[in-house]
C-alpha cells in the first residue's frame, strides 16, 4: 500500500466514526474541503461554521477530526480481526457501490471475498413459525450445497434459521449485522456469530463498538439486498422489516421471491401480499429459485459461474453429459434430496403425513407400526425440521 493510499484509508477510518456520516456527505464536502483525507486534516473550527451539514453532525465530525487518529483505528481493529473495506478498495463488492447512498466503509470480520461470489438473501420474521423456520434452513441449506452465499441479517427467526441452514452442511453465509461487527446481537446467537467469522463473513457499515439501534436495522437491510442477486421473503407478517428489504431489493433491480404459507397464518400474509401485488414471484423450493433466476445446477456444480451473467444457462442444460460425483450430486437434487437426510424408515413416514395434518392413530394405521415406533420415528422428523406436532395428537408436514 503506497502512503497515499494509507492515508486515504486513514481517512476514511476516521470518517467511518462520524454517526450519519454518508457518501451524500462526502460528495457534498468534496468542492469544499477536499478529499477525505483533506477533511479530517481541516481545522476543527472551520469544519464547525459550514453551513452544509447539520449542526449536529458538524460538532460530531470537528470533534471526529480533533480526537481520532485514523492509523491507529485501523491498528486497532486489525488486532481485533476487523477489516476495513473502503468504497475504493477493490475488494468493496462492486453490486454495493453501484445503490444509492453505498457505504463509505465496510467493517469486516472472515472472509472479504464472499461479498462479490453469488449470493441469494434470506429474510424475514423474527417471531417466525416452526414451518418458517423449517423452511428457511431447507432452502438455505439446499442452494449453499450449490456454492451459493446465503445472506441474511442474523436476526432472531427466519435470519437465524437461513445461517444455520447454510453454516449445516458447511455453505458460505454473510451476516450483515445492524450494530458493529464486534458486537453479538441478539445474544442468543453467540455460536452462530462464532461460526460465521470462522466459516464466513460478519459486515457491518456501523463502527466497532456501536451498538444496536432501532434506526440501524432498516438502513443495513439495503446492504442485505445490494449484495444478493435474488431475496427471498421466507415468512413475515403484513407489517415487517422484510418487506422493507423486499421494497428496497426491488428499487435496486433484484429479484425477489416469497415463500407461501398457510391463508389464515398472520405470520405469512406479507408474502402473500406481495406475491399478489406482483413485487414477488411465489417459490416453494431451492429448484423453484434456480429456474426463475434461469441458473442450471450443472453451473453451479462445477463452480463456473461467477455472476448473474455468467449464469444464463438454462435448466435444460443439466441433461448434458456427467460422471462421477457431479452426476450424483445432481440426481441427488433432482431426486428432491435434502442435505438434512432422513432414513428409510423415516421416509416412509413422512410420505403418509399432509400438510393439512394427520393424526398419529392413522399414520400407525397406515405404515403398521407400534405407538411407540411411530412417536420415535416422529420425534426425528420434528427434530429434522420435516413436520411440526400439532394439536390432538395430529402430525403436519412442512
Amino acid at each position: 500500500m503506497s502512503p497515499d493510499e494509507r492515508n486515504r484509508k486513514q481517512a476514511y477510518a476516521v470518517l467511518a466514526h462520524v454517526s450519519w456520516f454518508r457518501y451524500a456527505h462526502l460528495a457534498a464536502l468534496k468542492p469544499v474541503l477536499g478529499e477525505p483525507e483533506d477533511i479530517i486534516n481541516s481545522a476543527p473550527q472551520k469544519i464547525r461554521k459550514l453551513d452544509i451539514l447539520g449542526e449536529a453532525l458538524r460538532k460530531e465530525l470537528a470533534l471526529a477530526v480533533e480526537n481520532l487518529d485514523g492509523s491507529k483505528l485501523i491498528a486497532d481493529n486489525e488486532k481485533k480481526g476487523i477489516h476495513i473495506v473502503t468504497i475504493e478498495d477493490e475488494s468493496y463488492p462492486s453490486r454495493l457501490r453501484e445503490i444509492d447512498n453505498p457505504p463509505l466503509v465496510l467493517f469486516c470480520k472472515g472472509d472479504t471475498s464472499l461479498m462479490d461470489k453469488f449470493s441469494i438473501a434470506i429474510v424475514g420474521s423474527r417471531k417466525a413459525s416452526r414451518y418458517g423456520l423449517a423452511q428457511s434452513e431447507k432452502i438455505a441449506a439446499n442452494l449453499a450445497e450449490l456454492g451459493i452465499v446465503i445472506v441474511s441479517g442474523m436476526a432472531l427467526g427466519i435470519d437465524g434459521a437461513a445461517h444455520r441452514g447454510a453454516l449445516g452442511i458447511r455453505g458460505k453465509t454473510i451476516a450483515v449485522l445492524g450494530s458493529g461487527v464486534d458486537i453479538i446481537y441478539p445474544g442468543e446467537h453467540k455460536e452462530i456469530y462464532g461460526r460465521i467469522i470462522n466459516e464466513g463473513l460478519v459486515v457491518s457499515e456501523y463502527s466497532p463498538g456501536s451498538e444496536p439501534k432501532a434506526q440501524h436495522f432498516p438502513e443495513r437491510n439495503r446492504i442485505i439486498s445490494a449484495l444478493s442477486h435474488a431475496v427471498i421473503v421466507a415468512e413475515a407478517p403484513r407489517k415487517s422489516g422484510a418487506l422493507i428489504t423486499a421494497r428496497i431489493a426491488v428499487d435496486q433491480g433484484r429479484e425477489v421471491f416469497a415463500v407461501p404459507g398457510l391463508v389464515t397464518s398472520p405470520g405469512s400474509r406479507g408474502c402473500h401480499y406481495i406475491i399478489k401485488c406482483g413485487q414477488a414471484g411465489l417459490i416453494e423450493n431451492a429448484d423453484d429459485v434456480l429456474t426463475a433466476l434461469g441458473i442450471s445446477k450443472q453451473s453451479l456444480l462445477y463452480g463456473e459461474a461467477a455472476s448473474m451473467q455468467q449464469m444464463s444457462i438454462g435448466l435444460e442444460d443439466e441433461k448434458g453429459d456427467l460422471k462421477g460425483d457431479d452426476a450424483d450430486a445432481i440426481e441427488r437434487k433432482k431426486s428432491g434430496y435434502t442435505p438434512l437426510g432422513l432414513e428409510s424408515c423415516e421416509k416412509q413416514v413422512l410420505e403418509h403425513i399432509s400438510y393439512e395434518g394427520t393424526h398419529i392413530n392413522e399414520l400407525a394405521r397406515m405404515t403398521n407400526l407400534s405407538i411407540a415406533e411411530l412417536s420415535a420415528l416422529l420425534t426425528m422428523l420434528e427434530v429434522k425440521g420435516y413436520i411440526a406436532t400439532d394439536s390432538g395428537g395430529y402430525y403436519q408436514r412442512l
